[in-house]
């Protein structure tokens, strides 16, 4: 347990959502960026955004029968939040596994190194031979799941077209009375003009 202290820390134990192991082997946290670029006319690249994937954590645990007794805390570790006695903890373990996967339940988890919120299991592997039937030993991988929050605002008044004010333009002549008045002109310029040719 003394190489397990130095790498983990003292009185640490791994939590995927209920289950808690005795001992991880390893943890291997991958947090990654994507950088967009674009070319421009010289040929380089110029970098227009950076945009933060959901991380990453993938979790070597183990589970037994016989677990492992920490000097900080002697009691066996729980495999579950229950408060029930637990005879046979690899199998009661390997079902909580099950169970969190085809759920598609949100866990928290916990490890030496840091704590992860919303955090959904892509894939579990559990390794059993003769040597360590009695143990399991999974191999688990997680990937967060970011959660947004949306904001409901009222939508503004639409603006109401009939209330507009038209500007006065005068009275309008219907188009048979312009027609009308048209050749009214015409006939009167025509006198005035017959009258000085022919006087």
């Amino acid at each position: 347990m003394a190489d397990a202290d130095i790498i983990f820390g003292k009185g640490k134990r791994v939590e995927i959502g209920v289950v808690q192991f005795d001992c991880a082997v390893s943890e291997t946290h991958t947090a990654e960026n994507v950088v967009t670029d674009h070319p421009v006319e010289d040929g380089s690249n110029i970098t227009d955004h950076i945009k933060s994937l959901p991380r990453t954590i993938e979790v070597n645990g183990l589970v037994s029968n016989a677990p492992i007794v920490l000097e900080e805390d002697p009691r066996p570790s729980p495999i579950t939040t229950d408060t029930g006695e637990v005879i046979d903890r690899v199998q009661t373990a390997y079902k909580k596994l099950e169970e969190i996967r085809v759920a598609g339940e949100l866990v928290d988890v916990v490890t030496t190194l840091n704590e992860y919120k919303n955090m959904a299991l892509t894939s579990y592997a559990v390794t059993r031979d003769a040597q360590n039937g009695n143990i399991l030993n999974a191999l688990l991988s997680l990937r967060e799941v970011i959660i947004t929050t949306t904001e409901k605002i009222e939508a503004p008044e639409p603006v109401d077209k009939s209330k507009n004010k038209t500007a006065n333009k005068g009275k309008k002549l219907p188009k048979d009375a312009n027609t009308e008045q048209e050749a009214k002109s015409q006939s009167v310029l025509r006198s005035l003009a017959g009258s000085f040719v022919g006087g």
